[in-house]
């Protein structure tokens, strides 16, 4: 009798797991098919890029655009909120500017302002000095000789080399054979500890905005790190400048930079021309992150969370289509897909774009406080055993090729078959190494089983991060469907789990 009863519940466990696995199968391809037939992802990405950026935190620009993310995935009946964060700074924006050569003849100067600088008097004219004006010594030799003056940063990078656009079968085949290491486990909770705890007052910077402002310096101007006239606009910024406001300063081409420098040396008397205009306001209500929800159906599971999340801010120097744009229309068009396709999750599967991460993840701190708990202390809240996943997309517009786990190798074992399905497109590694640079990482320190998307580069670093030509026009519009259909798969096969993601145990 207890054998025939035994018989009955294996028999009936394995045709409701078989049951499963072919409703699991129509409904995978059902998302491949949305995403790829009926895409709206590159319609979400113009938006962001050509619409609703530039975003730098605290501005406004980010903020209308956290509203218009909140109205679009509401009409897709996900439920959204607008969570405040904190940003210590005030927002920033660069109303108009204009530099350029006007002598010996007038050329125009591909040119962008430092985030968080002030603006000139009126234009200003001047044949720059050669200085190292990041150098308080060389500063203090010049004393009350700088009234009016335009300064030129005295070195350049060198030229690049050429990039690599593709991941090479070498660098897929070394992740794939990586062996969890300390570093992997531990990385995460060691940077958010010394990030949570080290001062941001750089008092070297302090002193030479000081230096300079006291000599009513009208300018400076720095060459870009990237080459052909491509502009990178973070190489510095002044968000935590606190004893006062920056000079006007100028990030131009490399290449007219070199032409500048050589007619100075041969004492041609070049001059510029340039004028900034920029704005300060005090807006905390800018500062904030959006988190839209599909919410879970099973009245077990329906609390416990599965997040996709992407960075919301971007620098001020153009679209910003790939860094992080295509990012979060990537999660976007996931959840766009798994609405209309009236998919009802187990778990609640969450999209969080964070504000501030270019100035070190300020908005997914703030989220990690309130949901999460202190990582320092390792002291958590009841919602931390309720997340269950993080997935984090921000390495441009390539094509995923995998994910780093961070050193998580039971979940390796339990994802890496989801993959199969897309090895006709390239994903070819689900590895335990650990990435960095991004918002998992404040998820991984605490402990929630982070996935960070790995991402051929394309154009990522020899056109694309942080510049004025990161646009729409450089982004593969078959990639973006493809990546928001492996997202979309991922975090619905999360969501339906019969069990939780396995976290990580620390070897010691």
């Amino acid at each position: 009798m207890k054998k025939a009863i035994l018989t009955l519940i294996v028999s009936i466990t394995t045709f409701y797991s078989c049951a499963q696995n072919v409703e699991d199968k129509n409904i995978l391809q059902l998302i491949e098919k949305e995403g790829i037939e009926n895409s709206h992802v590159m319609d979400i990405l113009s938006s962001l890029v050509d619409i609703h950026s530039p975003r730098l935190a605290g501005s406004d620009g980010y903020y209308n655009g956290a509203e218009w993310v909140k109205q679009t995935m509401e009409s897709w009946d996900c439920e959204v909120e607008l969570e405040p964060y904190h940003f210590p700074s005030k927002g920033w924006t660069a109303k108009s500017f204009s530099i350029a050569l006007t002598a010996p003849r007038f050329e125009p100067i591909i040119g962008y302002p430092a985030a968080w600088t002030g603006s000139t008097n009126n234009v200003v004219n001047d044949t720059p000095l050669l200085i190292d004006f990041l150098d308080i010594e060389t500063l203090k030799k010049v004393e009350g000789q700088l009234k009016g003056r335009i300064l030129l940063y005295p070195k350049a990078d060198d030229r690049l080399q050429p990039q690599e656009t593709i991941i090479s079968a070498d660098d897929i085949n070394k992740y794939n054979e990586h062996e969890v290491t300390e570093k992997d486990l531990t990385q995460s909770i060691n940077y958010v500890k010394e990030l949570l705890t080290k001062s941001r007052f750089d008092r070297n910077r302090e002193d030479i905005m000081a230096f300079l402002r006291n000599e009513e310096v009208a300018a400076v101007i720095m060459p870009s790190v990237w080459d052909n006239h491509i502009i990178e606009v973070s190489d510095i910024s002044f968000h935590h400048l606190q004893n006062s406001v920056a000079i006007p300063w100028f990030f131009i081409s490399k290449e007219t930079y070199h032409k500048i420098v050589a007619l100075i040396k041969k004492k041609t008397n070049p001059t510029i021309s340039l004028s900034l205009h920029t704005e300060f306001y005090d807006r905390p209500e800018n500062n904030v992150n959006v988190l839209a929800d599909i919410k879970g159906a099973d009245p077990l599971l329906k609390d416990e969370i599965v997040i996709a999340g992407a960075h919301f801010d971007t620098w001020h120097g153009g679209g910003n289509a790939s860094d992080n744009n295509a990012g979060v229309a990537t999660i976007m068009e996931a959840f766009r897909i798994l609405k209309s396709l009236g998919i009802q999750p187990r778990r609640t599967i969450r999209a969080g774009f964070w504000g501030g991460e270019e100035q070190e993840f300020y908005g997914s701190t703030s989220y990690l406080k309130k949901h999460l708990g202190d990582v320092l202390s390792e002291k958590y809240k009841p919602g931390q055993s309720k997340h269950i996943a993080y997935y984090n997309i921000d390495s441009g517009g390539g094509a995923i090729r995998g994910f780093f786990l961070q050193g998580n190798e039971k979940a390796k074992n339990l994802v890496a078959p989801w993959g199969e399905a897309f090895k006709k497109w390239k994903l070819e590694t689900i590895n335990s190494s650990a990435s960095h640079g991004s918002d998992h990482l404040i998820f991984d320190a605490a402990n929630i089983p982070s996935f960070d998307t790995f991402q051929d580069p394309s154009l990522y670093w020899s056109h694309q991060h942080h510049t004025n030509v990161d646009e729409t026009a450089l982004i593969n519009a078959e990639t973006m469907k493809r990546n928001a259909v492996i997202m979309a798969t991922f975090i619905y096969k999360t969501a339906m789990m019969n069990y939780a993601m396995p976290r990580k145990q620390l070897k010691n």
